[in-house]
């Protein structure tokens, strides 16, 4: 990891609580359920924390749990908000088969929904879609840009002739739209790095503090941004 790299993990260690670092910054697993992979896996926890301390949220449902390290995080933001919730049960869902335990979810049940999974999260979104809230936030990643970013069409959901270093223009011209229309909510925010691409969105308006030094470009595709044709 280069310098830049490294000093913008850093400042996304340095949004997160001490006590979740001493317990999670070492622990091993799976890149995307962990800490100590690159910046993209740190700020994804920086704006789950965020978003979470901000919705005050009584339901939130994980579709893929990982390690639970989100799971953790989610639950220390809900621990700051209890005198303000206290009147009302708190719950997270944290799915380790998905497919199966969503559908004892309640529809319009969840206030806050994370689809984080490996590869792809259309699956996931149809299923769990009509969970959220009306006024809810839907937050997702997609690992689809791994395949644009090495031009493997055969991988591809949303076909594309855009790759290597104008792949952003395949988050911005077709999957930004295309999350928007099939979910029917309004992208707050985004960031890219070259093997996933993390989305929030809600029907409200999420204020812009929230996002504060994430960026929506990470590692070599900020570069390119832009610059290519």
């Amino acid at each position: 990891m280069n310098v830049n790299r490294e000093k913008f993990y850093g400042l996304g260690l340095n949004e997160l609580p001490k006590l979740f670092l001493d317990k999670y910054l070492d622990t091993e697993g799976e890149n995307g359920e962990v800490l100590s992979y690159d910046e993209a896996e740190i700020w994804k926890r920086v704006l789950n924390y965020r978003v979470a301390k901000h919705l005050k949220p009584y339901v939130i449902l994980e579709t893929h749990a990982g390690k639970g390290v989100s799971t953790e995080l989610y639950r220390m933001a809900q621990i700051l908000n209890i005198l303000t919730v206290y009147s009302r049960s708190l719950k997270i869902i944290s799915c380790h088969a998905w497919e199966k335990e969503v559908e004892l979810v309640p529809d319009q049940s969840c206030d806050l929904i994370d689809i984080d999974p490996f590869g792809q999260p259309y699956g996931a979104i149809e299923a769990t879609l009509p969970k959220l809230k009306d006024e809810g936030v839907l937050m997702v990643s997609n690992g689809e840009m791994m395949s644009v970013v090495r031009h493997l069409k055969n991988t591809q959901h949303l076909k594309t002739d855009y790759y290597g270093k104008t792949a952003w223009k395949w988050v911005i011209e077709q999957y930004l739209p295309y999350i928007e229309e099939i979910t029917g909510l309004k992208v707050q925010f985004f960031y890219a790095f070259p093997t996933t691409v993390r989305v929030i969105l809600s029907k409200q308006e999420l204020p812009n503090d929230l996002f504060r030094g994430c960026k929506r470009w990470m590692w070599w595709l900020e570069r390119y941004v832009g610059t290519t044709k």
